[in-house]
């Protein structure tokens, strides 16, 4: 078993150098122009052109839909985020929380300074915790942000740990469709008073499967310098998630295949696999365009119970006030080019 968790770690490891360099070379070929377009068929560059829009537009209509963080960071818009769960997990007792989370736009400071309030990653598909809730108070500064890259930082108290400590971070995100896919690299650096540094590395591609699926690959790498954190290791995680949309937008799925490995495993062991997990998200806007439902049934195969699954039942009503995307539509690809 132990070998077999090894050559898994191994591919992982293999697979995320190859994430890293596809997303350079692509990276490198959007700088350079393409190169030499002389010799190809304009209207072949044209399909391609509208393909990566459409993936991503889908991207952020998804994003938007499931209440991304992504999406929910790079808006410049006020918005206030109310949400009540009721989980109910194998062995465990029943629980029923609550959540708030809030980014206020400054508008009279050229729209580039916002107060964020408990964070803005509640809501993203790759927590490996429910109850690992952002609880903080930053005042955000964003020199630059469009749909393609961003620059922000943070300056704030935070609770990363036991206490409130103050905090400073500095994200860079970038965004590139190259024809048939759209790559998004995030980097987030994190520096605590007493905690110290935290780093959280995102590298996604999207692709979108006509007519009706989003497909999307997420290498992350999570580390911290506190060692009670990952045991002093790195904490990689891969994922893999097909959103799929309903003829009507009130109505979307996500089928989530995900896996969480410690390099440094924390009981001592050589089994690099901390969890996977397996997760169906289905959410449904109602009749008020700010309200949500959400279901998400969960199996889960953990280390500390030695791999054996997991089931758990997650329901939320989710209430958005302020900036509010429509959903006219929830395309994911290039559907509406593929008989041009």
């Amino acid at each position: 078993m132990n070998d077999y968790l090894v050559m898994i770690f191994s591919f992982f490891k293999f697979g995320f150098g190859v994430l890293l360099l596809a997303g350079t070379t692509v990276l490198a070929q959007e700088s350079e122009g393409g190169g030499d377009t002389g010799t190809k068929n304009p209207d072949v560059e044209e399909f391609h052109e509208k393909w990566s829009q459409k993936v991503l537009e889908g991207a952020d209509r998804v994003d938007s839909f499931f209440g991304n963080e992504r999406f929910e960071e790079d808006s410049q818009q006020t918005r206030v985020k109310v949400s009540l769960d009721y989980e109910s997990i194998e062995g465990e007792s029943d629980s029923l929380g609550g959540h708030v989370s809030a980014k206020i736009s400054l508008p009279q400071l050229s729209n580039k300074w916002a107060l964020v309030i408990n964070g803005d990653e509640e809501g993203d598909f790759d927590e490996a915790d429910e109850n690992d809730i952002d609880k903080s108070l930053a005042l955000r500064f964003n020199p630059f942000s469009d749909v393609l890259k961003s620059v922000s930082f943070d300056v704030g108290i935070r609770k990363p740990g036991d206490d409130y400590e103050v905090f400073g971070r500095a994200r860079h995100r970038l965004t590139v469709p190259y024809e048939n896919w759209v790559s998004r690299l995030d980097n987030k650096l994190y520096l605590h008073w007493d905690y110290g540094l935290e780093y959280d590395g995102k590298l996604d591609f999207d692709r979108g499967i006509a007519p009706l699926s989003l497909f999307r690959a997420r290498t992350r790498l999570r580390w911290w310098e506190e060692d009670s954190e990952c045991n002093g290791g790195f904490c990689p995680e891969q994922h893999f998630i097909i959103y799929q949309r309903m003829e009507s937008p009130k109505h979307a799925f996500a089928y989530e295949f995900s896996t969480y490995f410690q390099t440094d495993p924390d009981d001592g062991s050589d089994d690099y696999v901390d969890k996977t997990r397996f997760r169906v998200r289905y959410r449904h806007r109602t009749s008020y365009d700010w309200l949500f439902v959400e279901l998400r049934p969960t199996l889960t195969f953990d280390r500390k119970s030695d791999y054996s699954p997991n089931w758990s039942f997650l329901v939320r009503l989710e209430g958005i006030f302020g900036y509010q995307p429509k959903y006219e539509t929830l395309d994911f690809g290039p559907e509406k080019y593929l008989d041009d």
